[in-house]
């Protein structure tokens, strides 16, 4: 005896479910929506649903989330003195051609880094 689903329209649109496939009469969870549009739909409802509540509440956060800006100056000065290191490391690892122009580029970083921000 097969079970019937006591929702035999769309959730979304109220059209008729269509007929389950032949082979999976019996198995699996019941449908909710005709198809996958409308199950999109629903979802896209939902998602703006509770985003529209949120905001009502208060609980959204629009600010994005940055670290202080000492420390995004901290992590600059690292970033630029291992770009200043790569391009030293690449001076002696590179044709002779482009050799010169790696070294001269990673002095020039860590010089400005020592002349703008001395002691770091």
């Amino acid at each position: 005896m097969e079970k019937e689903h006591p929702m035999s329209l769309c959730a979304w649109c109220n059209a008729a479910l269509p007929p389950r496939l032949p082979g999976r009469a019996g198995g699996g969870h019941p449908r909710w929506y005709c198809r996958h549009a409308c199950r999109q739909a629903a979802y896209r409802e939902r998602r703006d649903r509770t985003a529209r509540l949120q905001v009502e509440l208060g609980t959204v956060d629009f600010a994005p989330r940055r670290p202080p800006t000492d420390q995004q100056i901290a992590l600059t000065i690292l970033e630029a003195r291992s770009a200043a290191a790569a391009f030293a490391r690449l001076g002696h690892a590179v044709r002779r051609d482009l050799a010169w122009r790696c070294s001269a580029a990673g002095q020039a970083v860590r010089k400005a880094v020592d002349d703008y921000f001395p002691g770091t």
